[in-house]
């Protein structure tokens, strides 16, 4: 059947707004917005500019619940596909109840089952994905936009080699690796970022023998070069990307969740250390994910943390990003190497819909519990 409107509401998440119209060659799109939301009709209009480019959009403003209002958009638009799927739950039941009056056909999209439920005298359900949708576009759908992108250390082969070293050796990353961020113990260059001094009277024999070998295998790949004096060693990276590895906590169980999560058959695309900002303030605050996935247009988020020291509001940092970013289908895991120190945050885990996931060198048992979760939410 062919439509040449498409009327919806207002959401923070348009990205079945975007496949409905790409899908039925839309040719106007009315977009129902609250009065209180007037402001945000600038953000949307330069989203629906970018991805609908051959669409017309129009604008209707209504209170919530006001029926006689809908009413008349939807009497002004008979060869319409009326959109109940997202915006708020009255107007959608009246869309509803007036499509059905006026024999107009709305549609319930329902994105983590690849379903279509069609309203008409002739209900139905179609089992079918609209089309997927990659990560950058399900972020830009709802609002956002990626500025920072590290996959790409992800393909590169000393890293991976470097990464599985870590995970086959855990015991003596663990009992060595806060080691790495003590500036006491390795000194940084901030005038030359490539420089650092390692100074062994912070160390003790064993810690020193351990920092040789490590720097014997570095110099072997071509990472850096160093030289020793009696108290200090002087090291020079030649690349960025491998003194970034080390001493930023956790990337490299970014980098296993990613090569892991790209293994996984129903997954579609797989990137990670996604710094982002919101459209309407590009100076906001920083904000991150580690690892960011997609299944069926749904946005799998993980916050990797390489420890037992993560609380509450690491929960709350990765709930209010994955939600904002993927909506109510969003499927969130918290990756740790270890259980947390706080007994309490499990359970509150739980109750916010966090997967939490605990890594040991088993990578098999790592895959399969992580496509158990993206499965299972799916259902």
């Amino acid at each position: 059947m062919e439509f040449d409107t498409l009327i919806t509401q207002q959401d923070p998440h348009n990205e079945i707004n975007i496949l409905l119209a790409e899908k039925f060659k839309i040719k106007i799109l009315i977009y129902i917005i609250s009065p209180k939301d007037r402001s945000k009709i600038e953000e949307i209009d330069k989203l629906f500019r970018e991805k609908l480019r051959s669409c017309l959009v129009k604008y209707e403003i209504a209170e919530i619940g006001d029926s006689e209002k809908l009413e008349s958009i939807i009497k002004d638009n008979k060869n319409a596909l009326i959109n109940l799927s997202g915006g708020e739950i009255i107007n959608s039941l009246l869309l509803l109840k007036l499509s059905s009056q006026l024999n107009i056909q709305s549609i319930y999209v329902d994105l983590a089952n690849k379903k279509r439920y069609i309203f008409t005298n002739n209900y139905r359900v179609i089992k079918k994905a609209l089309k997927d949708m990659t990560i950058e576009e399900v972020i830009r759908a709802a609002g956002a936009n990626i500025t920072q992108d590290s996959s790409d250390l992800c393909s590169k082969e000393e890293i991976v080699e470097i990464t599985n070293i870590i995970l086959n050796n855990i015991p003596i990353w663990y009992k060595n690796k806060q080691r790495l961020y003590d500036n006491n113990t390795f000194i940084h260059n901030y005038k030359d970022n490539s420089k650092v001094i390692v100074n062994k009277e912070a160390l003790n024999e064993e810690e020193i023998q351990l920092v040789k070998k490590a720097l014997k295998y570095f110099k072997r790949i071509d990472g850096l070069e160093y030289s020793e004096e009696r108290d200090k060693i002087n090291v020079e990276f030649k690349n960025n990307y491998l003194k970034g590895f080390l001493f930023k906590s956790g990337t490299w169980l970014e980098v296993v969740t990613h090569l892991v999560m790209k293994e996984i058959a129903q997954v579609d695309e797989t990137r990670s250390g996604l710094v982002f900002n919101w459209s309407k303030d590009a100076t906001e605050v920083r904000n991150e994910l580690d690892v960011v996935s997609i299944k069926d247009s749904i946005l799998i988020c993980i916050s990797c943390k390489d420890s037992e020291k993560y609380d509450e509001d690491a929960l709350n940092e990765l709930q209010v990003y994955s939600e904002r970013l993927g909506g109510a289908n969003v499927v969130k895991i918290l990756v740790a190497t270890k259980p947390p120190s706080k007994i309490l945050i499990a359970r509150r885990a739980k109750e916010m819909g966090i997967s939490l996931v605990i890594i040991d060198n088993d990578i098999s048992k790592f895959k399969n519990k992580l496509a158990e979760i993206i499965n299972k939410e799916g259902q």
